[in-house]
């Protein structure tokens, strides 16, 4: 399982109401678990670590979109400033960090945008542009994605994609 960097803790999936939910394990000897994240409706489907110990900062799982949610507080602020700051890109994951974690690697993405990559340095605040995840499609007008729902047979709602070419 992956561990806590600096915390002496280990994170496990484990069931709860019949979905996976994500525990912390003290690894002190008591092993005493608590619950680090659970949604009622989904699985958690993988944690969000970030810099050299790997630190666990946030879980992620899809509804009608993929989610990522960050219980580590200056991660959670950080990604909804970058979030405001870049139009159009809502998802944001941290991809990397230098060693004392004050320049983090950075993709910002949506369902009709494959993403970018940026550079953000913590000390002075500042964004910088490296990269597009796909360079070949800038400048395309790709289909955006839809939820839906629809009945199976035995009436219980199926969830799925409705993805349409643009226009």
């Amino acid at each position: 399982p992956p561990t806590d960097g600096g915390i002496d803790s280990a994170y496990l999936q484990k069931k709860l109401n019949g979905r996976s939910a994500l525990y912390r394990v003290k690894l002190d000897g008591s092993l005493a678990t608590e619950l680090a994240y659970s949604n009622d409706k989904v699985d958690v489907d993988n944690v969000v670590r970030i810099g050299r110990g790997q630190k666990v900062v946030g879980v992620t799982f899809a509804e009608e979109k993929r989610h990522v949610v960050y219980f580590d507080e200056e991660y959670d602020r950080l990604a909804g400033m970058l979030g405001n700051a870049i139009p159009n890109l809502a998802l944001i994951t941290f991809s990397a960090a230098s060693a004392d974690a004050s320049r983090l690697l950075v993709y910002a993405g949506s369902d009709s945008d494959p993403g970018r990559n940026y550079l953000y340095s913590k000390p002075d605040k500042r964004l910088a542009e490296l990269a597009l995840v796909r360079p070949e499609l800038e400048g395309v007008k790709l289909a955006r994605v839809k939820p839906v729902n629809y009945p199976a047979g035995d009436g219980v709602q199926v969830p799925g994609y409705l993805t349409l070419p643009p226009g």
